[in-house]
């Protein structure tokens, strides 16, 4: 956990007032992995390219949920179709476009609760067809119980500094007058390690990290004369 001062003031129309700017943050390991897994097909129609693509998709999201991912934590991310023209070669000259085929693709956004697994999940996808893979990312389900302690840290640091300038001032700290908070910051990811090299009955290896919850308030104090 920690906190720091961002900025100082003291009232300058006479007020006895002193104003104080903090933040605090606090770590702590992620418990979800955001994973994007999709299937990319083509074909020589829009229909071809389509058909395949569906029967693929159907196959990896029935893998995830035979995997123990509900169908609540599977949703789709993007869908698209589109067409693929020819290219001419070097030196050849250019002619109006010509299609040759058709790419579909289907995205699927996988939310794992169990991030021992998220490594399993991903090969699970890939043998099941996923061409695509990306993530994960990390998230803390319930960030608000972290905000909270962020948030104490930040008020503690607060009124440490205020109480440090009260006293340079030759006055003692009196009661809050004004208390403003900033919007939930965070949770901001750390360094993470994504293996994807391994040996063949190796799954891939996921190292979540931690991650940041951050808070900043900043406090307005009367001041007493002493």
């Amino acid at each position: 956990m920690q906190a720091h001062a961002q900025a100082v003031e003291v009232d300058g129309r006479g007020d006895r007032t002193v104003t104080v700017s903090a933040s605090g943050s606090v770590d702590a390991a992620p418990d979800q992995a955001i994973l994007t897994l999709a299937v990319e097909t083509v074909g020589a129609t829009a229909e071809e390219a389509l058909a395949e693509n569906a029967r693929r998709a159907d196959a990896l999201i029935r893998t995830l949920t035979e995997a123990g991912i509900p169908r609540e934590d599977i949703g789709t991310a993007s869908f698209g179709l589109s067409p693929e023209y020819a290219r001419p070669e070097r030196g050849e000259p250019q002619e109006e476009p010509r299609i040759v085929g058709y790419r579909a693709h289907n995205m699927l956004r996988v939310v794992v609760d169990d991030l021992a697994r998220a490594g399993e999940i991903i090969d699970a996808a890939a043998a099941a067809g996923g061409n695509r893979i990306g993530g994960p990312s990390f998230q803390i389900a319930d960030p608000a119980p972290l905000r909270l302690r962020a948030l104490e840290s930040a008020v503690a640091k607060a009124r440490a500094e205020a109480e440090v300038l009260a006293a340079a001032l030759g006055m003692t700290l009196g009661d809050p007058v004004t208390v403003d908070t900033s919007p939930v910051d965070g949770p901001y990811p750390m360094p993470v390690a994504f293996a994807v090299a391994r040996e063949a009955d190796v799954a891939t290896p996921i190292e979540p990290g931690t991650m940041s919850v951050s808070a900043s308030v900043r406090v307005t104090w009367g001041l007493i004369a002493r």
